[in-house]
């Protein structure tokens, strides 16, 4: 037990107040009143210093302090390896590889300190699983990217032990995950804030070797015959001079096309930009690889595999629109024009009078035939699930509320979470009123504005991942240049982004300052809804004299995004089987799984699926039912 102060006041302001307070009582004790007998006054001036001392001690804050007993039980020690590709590099001098060297060290740490901790070992790269001394010794790193941040954030999951944690992180300090830093810096925040400290002993030297790796945006896709689909790869690359590389897309180990690449010096990103397409049916694998650069730690990250499949089935849409407008009118204009497409427009003319246009390609042939009929019943067209059945994607337009009903909702909602469907409301909010049921499916929701205001569009950096604007037949470009520089969309709402799984693609530019979302999507279920904000797109098909050569803008949206929603769909008309993984590269240290989905007519027999390794004969596997 012992005894400190904590002033209130600082210690300067206190010694200042204790100087005044003696000088004062100084003066005082020299000048007693004649009326006061010197007994008296003594007295009285030991009462007033005991007074005044008394207000300076409290002014200190006297605490007294008792050792508390420790918590039961034994901290815990994290320590957290690093498994990616790069610690296999081996550094002048040290004649090891720095997984090696983090290993041993690991090893050295857990058993001087296992008296006094519980010692968990981890290894990470992309991602972090639990592992023991005797596993560590034995691994090799084969990881593909490495997420520090996610790595000391997992570690945190631990930090309520009542006595108390701390991570050591061993690494050569490569951090190269699409979050970037900011990843690193929140987990250091949050580790800060429980109050856990973390330790690093990193490994490698400056020896000039440089790091880089391809991604693919997509490594999977769907088509139909004879479509153009884009394939996207993004090069990631760090190091100290600029570097030159070649992408190339490859099958059947025949290259089909390539493309030159330059990086800056530091950190920098490139994209390279190929299109495919396929002029029959199935299931068709490319390889996209880059060459590798002077002096980079490892090359395993250098390619990825492509899968794209190809049906002859079209993507059958639906459109709704509560009343003729030049937005539904060009909308349906470039639909009918896509052979991929298959469409049906549903278009109230008055409240109890439907038109309904169905448009189909022809038999042995591009051409499309048209048909026409009128429908008495619009509330009953969303809420038979067997008519939903047939399409892919439904479109709604404005003032659709006839359409709406509340049973209608609810077709959609099944429709879409346990059928794989699409819902796209294209020109903002369908109804004026959006009642909970409705705003309940939707990814966003709006505010009454008082005046109609017109926009730019600005992609997002997702949206210009998704490469939907981009002119198929080009090599390269800037979705984000060209569609900031289109004609405006109006909106007399504001849309303000409110569920968490909702992900913006496009924003506005020039609409009072601040930025609002004009196309965002959210997934429901095994189905996806989008909402693109702002009429007046049709304007898009006539661009300024200086964007003429960019006409396909309108069309390459609506094209790739429509192929973009029924990609992730599960059986389209005509489709009995449908193999699908959220993977198409396995590593070695990973299960391999997949589903097969299979239409309830044709449940037998069931076909086997086989795996394909490089270095092995295909593996079979019978799937096991998993329920409805």
């Amino acid at each position: 037990m012992s005894l400190t102060a904590q002033p209130l006041i600082p210690m300067g302001l206190w010694l200042l107040l204790a100087a005044l307070t003696f000088l004062i009582l100084v003066l005082r004790i020299t000048r007693r009143p004649i009326g006061i007998n010197r007994a008296r006054w003594y007295w009285i001036m030991f009462l007033s210093s005991f007074g005044a001392s008394a207000a300076l001690a409290l002014l200190l804050n006297p605490t007294r302090l008792k050792p508390l007993p420790p918590p039961p039980g034994k901290p815990l020690l994290q320590l957290l390896v690093d498994a990616s590709a790069s610690m296999g590099t081996t550094d002048v001098g040290t004649g090891q590889s720095r997984f090696d060297q983090a290993r041993a060290r690991a090893d050295q740490v857990a058993r001087s300190l296992a008296d006094q901790f519980d010692v968990d070992v981890r290894a990470f790269d992309s991602g972090i699983r639990s592992s023991d001394l005797t596993n560590l010794l034995s691994a090799q790193p084969t990881g593909d990217a490495t997420d520090v941040g996610l790595a000391i954030a997992s570690s945190l999951a631990s930090s309520d032990r009542a006595a108390g944690q701390a991570v050591v992180l061993f690494s050569d300090g490569i951090h190269n995950t699409e979050a970037g830093p900011s990843g690193v810096l929140d987990a250091a925040r949050a580790a800060r804030t429980l109050n856990v400290p973390v330790f690093t002993s990193t490994f490698g030297q400056a020896t000039g070797q440089t790091e880089a790796r391809l991604e693919l945006r997509s490594a999977q896709d769907l088509a139909v015959l004879n479509q153009k689909v884009p394939v996207t790869a993004r090069i990631r690359y760090r190091g100290v001079a600029p570097a030159q590389t070649t992408v190339r897309l490859t099958r059947d180990g025949k290259e089909i096309a390539s493309q030159p690449i330059s990086l800056r010096g530091g950190t920098d990103e490139a994209t390279a930009y190929f299109v495919v397409e396929s002029d029959h049916t199935g299931v068709f694998r490319y390889d996209v690889a880059m060459d590798a650069i002077k002096d980079e730690t490892t090359t395993d990250d250098n390619r990825s595999p492509y899968v794209l499949r190809v049906v002859d089935e079209p993507i059958r849409a639906l459109v709704l629109e509560g009343k003729p407008y030049w937005d539904g009118k060009f909308l349906l204009q470039t639909l009918a024009a896509d052979p991929a497409v298959a469409v049906d427009a549903l278009i109230q003319v008055r409240s109890d009078r439907v038109l309904r246009r169905t448009l189909s390609k022809a038999a042995g042939g591009q051409s499309r035939s048209e048909s026409n009929d009128v429908l008495t019943d619009p509330g009953s067209i969303l809420a038979d699930i067997d008519s939903l059945k047939a399409y892919q994607v439904v479109l709604i337009g404005r003032d659709a509320e006839a359409f709406l009903t509340p049973e209608s909702i609810d077709t959609l909602k099944e429709w879409i979470s346990r059928r794989g469907g699409s819902l796209v409301c294209y020109r903002g909010s369908p109804v004026p009123e959006m009642n909970s049921a409705l705003a309940s499916l939707l990814p966003i929701r709006w505010t009454a504005s008082p005046a109609e205001k017109r926009f730019h569009v600005a992609l997002t950096d997702t949206g210009k991942d998704m490469r939907w604007t981009l002119d198929p037949d080009a090599a390269g470009g800037d979705d984000g240049s060209i569609v900031s520089q289109l004609p405006t969309l109006a909106t007399s709402a504001d849309p303000q982004t409110s569920k968490p799984l909702a992900i913006v693609l496009a924003t506005t530019v020039g609409a009072g300052g601040r930025t609002q979302p004009v196309v965002t999507y959210q997934p429901f279920g095994s189905g996806r809804v989008v909402v693109i904000e702002g009429a007046g797109m049709w304007r898009w098909t006539f661009l300024q004299p200086s964007f003429q050569q960019k006409e396909v803008v309108y069309a390459s949206l609506w094209q790739s995004l429509l192929r973009w929603l029924t990609s992730g769909t599960g059986l389209l008309p005509g489709q009995q089987f449908n193999l699908r993984a959220d993977k198409v590269l396995f590593d070695t240290e990973e299960s391999a799984s997949c589903t097969l989905l299979v239409r309830s007519e044709k449940a037998a027999p069931v076909p086997a699926v086989l795996l394909r390794t490089e270095s092995a004969e295909p593996a079979k596997f019978v799937p096991a039912a998993i329920g409805a």
